[in-house]
Formats: C-alpha cells, structure tokens, sequence
C-alpha cells in the first residue's frame, strides 16, 4: 500500500469544531459543500456518488450522532458521506444538525421496510444501493439492563430481528447494527 492509502480521517480529527452558527440551508449540496461543514446540508446531489471513491452511508436511528462522529471519513482515495441520517426523537435531530451540518437529517419513526427504502430512496436514488452502507442503533432501552421497569428482551429481540430482515431486503453493500450485549447472546 502506497503512503496515500495508509491515511485516513475521522471527523473527530479535524481542526476545527462545529459551532452553533447561522448556516446557509443547501440543497443538491457538491462534495465540496458537504465537506466544507459551513453550511447545513438538506440534501446531497446524487452525481456525487458517481465517483467511484465516494461511498454513501446512512444512519438510521442516529441519536445525536456518534457514529458520524467516531467513523472514518476519509481512507486513501476513498470519501464516506453520509447522505442520510434518521432519528424519531426531535431533540436528538436538534444536536445532530450541530454536531452534523454536512448531514441531511429527518425526524421519522420509522414503521415499515417500505418507509425505509422511500426515505432512503428519496435521498439517495436505488442505483447507488450497490455500494451504500447502512448503520443502525436500533432502541435499546427494551433490551438494556439498566431498564429495570419496562424491560422485555422479547421484544427487543424482535425489533432487532425486523430491522435484519429489513436490511437483508434491501441489500445494501454492506450494513452495521450497533446495539447492547444481551441481544448477541439471544441472537448469534
């Protein structure tokens, strides 16, 4: 591997922070754009994704954002962008639109595969499916320990398993599922 490739960048590792500013609103926002994190990106032009080096990601249930936080953004000649991230709860949406301005973001419960695909769809059409990657954080808080009232693994579990067979349906490149120990003990 060349010096090039060996390199990569996490958000985290840029030299300047997000600020609470007033920010441009753009929509079919460039690659420039996007990673200039000046302006708040509403939606991102799928040209964009006809580099082959720029690979797009989604986020479902994202909470305020950490995974965009902690991710590789960037690794030799290849740019991740996330083109979409989803969360039910508005004030979550409110910190990640801080913490991500260079991300589309929506309030949605999401209740339905076909949700899913529209809501993906409408953000990044299907013909660059082939090589999105999903990350999901599915609720955790039916499955957690620290649920000492309303837990129900049960439940959690089937959740879990709806959101599987949604994204085997969908068959992105690739997908993630980030979500706490006692559902890998009942699901491996």
């Amino acid at each position: 591997a060349t010096e090039d490739t060996k390199k990569f960048e996490a958000k985290f590792e840029r030299k300047s922070g997000q600020k609470d500013v007033e920010r441009d609103s753009v929509t079919n926002a460039s690659l420039k754009q996007v990673l200039s994190g000046t302006v708040n990106v509403e939606s991102i032009s799928p040209a964009v994704f006809d580099d082959p080096y720029v690979i797009p990601w989604v986020d479902l249930y994202c909470g305020a954002g950490g995974v965009g936080h902690g991710s590789v953004r960037r690794m030799g000649k290849f740019i991740l962008v996330c083109v979409l991230a989803v969360d039910s709860n508005e004030r979550c949406c409110q910190a990640h639109r801080l913490s991500h301005p260079e991300v589309p973001i929506v309030q949605h419960t999401i209740g339905s595969w076909t949700q899913v695909y529209e809501l993906i769809e409408k953000h990044l059409p299907e013909r660059y499916w082939h090589k999105l990657w999903v990350h999901a954080s599915n609720p955790c808080n039916r499955a957690s320990t620290q649920n000492g009232t309303n837990r129900d693994l049960d439940q959690a579990e089937a959740d879990t398993r709806w959101l599987i067979g949604c994204l085997n349906r969908m068959s992105p490149a690739g997908w993630t599922i980030e979500n706490v120990p006692p559902l890998y003990h009942r699901m491996r």
